[in-house]
């Protein structure tokens, strides 16, 4: 039966063929261009993706560390690892740190993240935390210099973007943190913290002037006094902070690039911390 409808209208049947042929041929070209045009889309996005992406990541990450170090059982954890900048503009050391944090009701043992915000300021990172702390609501801010070092300070007013954060730099486990105190055409005078995040104990000789050094192009001077506690030896977590003074005049310290820790020995191995100023 079927052949013979085809024998009865096989013109009709060659048509209908060839417009089915034509309607498949379109079909496939526009499926064609719409997946090109997907692919395009997909990957101009990609990179502001994968930074959302890492922000969240990030974001959960800190919001555990936040909790665990606001606890009032670590607050040595927590002062290691508190921004120098805020430490000096609160006068908080390692003997008042405690009574700081308490009185100021900044930790307790029924902390609860409420919300958390980030921006950017260049490569750095900061991750703000709005928290409550028994019937108290403050804010804490994680500082990312880079992926897992990081400072924390408690500003409670809202953070200015573009306010200078504290020089920073780290390596072999050990960071360095630096402001400047006071610079005058003559002089500069900077308070440095440094922090042993590694396992082993950490050598410095503060009686050493070549220990702290400024260092332009073609020259280095070294520090001309330092202001400190006669603190040699870092174990895990531990810190100093030292006042360091420099003669040098103000258009000599525009030419430095860094400020270099020197010859800092951990297990019998000598190495250098460059600060970027």
């Amino acid at each position: 039966m079927l052949k013979e409808f085809i024998k009865e209208n096989e013109e009709n049947v060659i048509s209908i063929v060839t417009i089915i042929i034509i309607i498949i041929t379109i079909i496939i070209i526009i499926i064609m261009w719409i997946l090109a045009f997907s692919n395009n889309n997909y990957e101009q996005p990609l990179n502001t993706y994968e930074q959302v992406n890492y922000v969240e990541e990030k974001t959960q990450q800190y919001q555990n560390i936040i909790l665990n170090l606001l606890n009032t059982r670590n607050v040595e954890k927590l002062y290691s690892n508190m921004d120098l900048e805020y430490l000096n503009k609160n006068n908080i050391n390692e003997d008042n740190v405690r009574n700081y944090l308490l009185t100021n009701n900044l930790i307790g043992n029924s902390i609860e993240i409420v919300s958390a915000t980030n921006f950017s300021e260049g490569e750095v990172y900061i991750f703000r935390f709005y928290y409550k702390n028994y019937n108290d609501y403050k804010y804490v801010n994680i500082i990312e210099h880079s992926p897992d070092d990081y400072t924390i300070s408690f500003e409670q007013e809202e953070i200015d973007s573009n306010t200078q954060i504290s020089y920073h730099a780290t390596n072999n486990e050990v960071s360095c943190d630096l402001i400047v105190l006071e610079q005058t055409n003559d002089y500069v005078r900077y308070k440095i913290r440094i922090t042993n995040n590694n396992s082993l104990d950490l050598h410095i000789d503060f009686n050493d002037i070549n220990t702290f050094t400024l260092i332009g192009d073609n020259f280095s001077i070294p520090v001309a006094s330092v202001v400190a506690e006669d603190i040699s030896d870092l174990t895990q977590g531990s810190s100093v902070s030292k006042e360091l003074y420099f003669s040098i005049s103000s258009e000599q310290l525009n030419s430095c690039n860094y400020l270099g820790v020197r010859n800092l020995t951990i297990n019998n191995s000598t190495f250098d911390i460059l600060i970027e100023l």
